[in-house]
C-alpha cells in the first residue's frame, strides 16, 4: 500500500569540499619521479593489487611464482578458490584486476565471467584457463573480460603483459566513460546510460533473490533559490546535496542526478521495507547546519518517492510509478516521502 512520512525540517551545509568520484580502481601513476629513469615511468610505484580465483594449488603456484619474479611491473597477489569468495574479497578490498579460472568449484565456464561482471563492472577481468577453445575465448571478452589465456601456453611475458594491458584498457574505458556519463557539478553520474544502469541493479537484485529499491529524489522549492539568489548559490546547494548523497554508496547502488534539482537512487535490496525505512531515516537526519554562502544562509528540504520494482518491471515502468510517489510527496506538503512497495 501507498505510504507517506513528513520530514522534520533539515539543513544541509555547503561547507564540505566538492570530492569528485573515484573509480574502484586505483589510478597508475604516470607522473615522472626525478629519481627514476624515463623508462621506468611507464610502471607505477606501488604494485598492482591481483585478486586470483583459482582452486589448482599446482596452478596457483605457478602464476604466483611468475608474478613474483616480474620486477617491472610489480604485483601483489591476493588468492581465493571459489568465486563466492572472490566476490567477498572484492567487497572488502580494492584489487586493479581479477585473473580467474573458468572451471571453479561455485561456477563453470561462462557464467562465471558473467557472475563476477555483475557483481563489479568495474574491475579489469583475465580469465586463464586450460581450455584451448577459440569460441568460448571470444564469449568471455564478450561478457566482459579484457583477456583470454591459456594456461597450456602461458608464458611470464604473456601473463604481465596482459594484466598491465588489461588495467591500462580498462581504465581507459572508464575515463571515456566517466567524461560522458558523469554530471561535471555533482560528479555524480548523470542519466546517460540509466536504462543501463537500471537493468544491472535489477539483475543483482535478482541474483540475490531480492528486489530493486527506486527512489527519487527533489530538492523543495529549488527555483525560488534560484530565481532570488542567483544560480551560483543554486549550485552551491546542489554540490552540498550531491555530498550528503555520496555518504549512501556502496556496492552496487547507484545514485544519479537525474537532472535539475532531482536525484535517483537504485539500490538492489534483500528487504526493501527496511532499506525505504532507513533511507527515510537518513533523510530525516540530514545535518542541520545551513547553507552559508557569503550573506546568504539557506535551509533545504527535499520529497523522495519510493517503488519496489515488480518482477520484469521495464525501467519506464518503474520510473512512472517512482515519479508519481514522488507527486504523492509534494501534494502532500513537501519534505516528505511517499513510497510503494510490494
Amino acid at each position: 500500500m501507498p505510504t507517506t512520512s513528513a520530514f522534520p525540517s533539515a539543513t544541509i551545509d555547503a561547507s564540505i569540499p566538492r570530492i569528485d568520484r573515484v573509480s574502484r580502481i586505483r589510478p597508475i601513476d604516470w607522473q615522472s619521479q626525478k629519481t627514476r629513469s624515463a623508462k621506468a615511468d611507464a610502471f607505477p610505484l606501488t604494485p598492482y593489487r591481483v585478486l586470483f580465483i583459482e582452486d589448482d594449488p599446482v596452478d596457483v603456484k605457478a602464476v604466483e611464482r611468475i608474478l613474483k619474479l616480474s620486477s617491472k611491473p610489480q604485483f601483489q597477489v591476493t588468492k581465493v578458490g571459489t568465486l563466492l569468495e572472490g566476490q567477498k574479497m572484492l567487497g572488502r578490498e580494492n584489487f586493479d584486476v581479477v585473473l580467474m579460472d573458468l572451471m571453479l568449484p561455485d561456477a563453470r565456464g561462462i557464467d562465471a565471467v558473467e557472475q563476477l561482471r555483475i557483481f563489479d563492472s568495474n574491475v579489469p577481468m583475465v580469465v586463464l584457463t586450460g581450455l584451448e577453445d577459440e569460441d568460448i575465448a571470444l564469449h568471455t571478452i564478450e561478457k566482459g573480460a579484457q583477456d583470454y589465456l591459456s594456461k597450456l601456453s602461458l608464458t611470464g611475458q604473456s601473463l604481465t603483459r596482459s594484466l598491465q594491458f588489461s588495467i591500462t584498457r580498462q581504465q581507459k574505458m572508464l575515463g571515456l566513460e566517466d567524461s560522458s556519463a558523469t554530471d561535471p557539478l555533482t560528479g555524480l553520474p548523470n542519466r546517460r546510460g540509466l536504462e543501463d544502469r537500471y537493468f544491472r541493479c535489477h539483475q543483482i537484485a535478482g541474483h540475490r533473490g531480492g528486489n530493486l529499491l527506486m527512489t527519487i529524489l527533489d530538492l523543495d522549492h529549488f527555483k525560488a533559490i534560484n530565481d532570488r539568489h542567483g544560480h551560483f548559490v543554486g549550485d552551491v546547494v546542489l554540490q552540498a546535496f550531491s555530498e550528503r548523497l555520496r555518504s549512501l554508496v556502496r556496492n552496487q547502488v547507484e545514485i544519479v542526478r537525474f537532472g535539475g534539482e532531482e536525484f535517483l537512487i537504485l539500490q538492489p535490496s534483500i528487504d526493501p521495507q527496511a532499506d525505504a525505512n532507513a533511507l527515510a531515516a537518513w533523510l530525516r537526519r540530514i545535518p542541520h547546519r545551513p547553507i552559508r554562502i557569503s550573506d546568504v544562509t539557506l535551509e533545504v528540504s527535499c520529497s523522495a518517492g519510493m517503488i519496489s520494482v515488480r518482477g520484469a518491471e521495464s525501467w519506464t515502468e518503474a520510473y512512472t510509478r517512482c515519479d508519481q510517489q514522488l507527486y504523492r510527496a509534494k501534494q502532500a506538503g513537501r519534505n516528505r516521502s511517499c513510497r510503494e512497495l510490494v
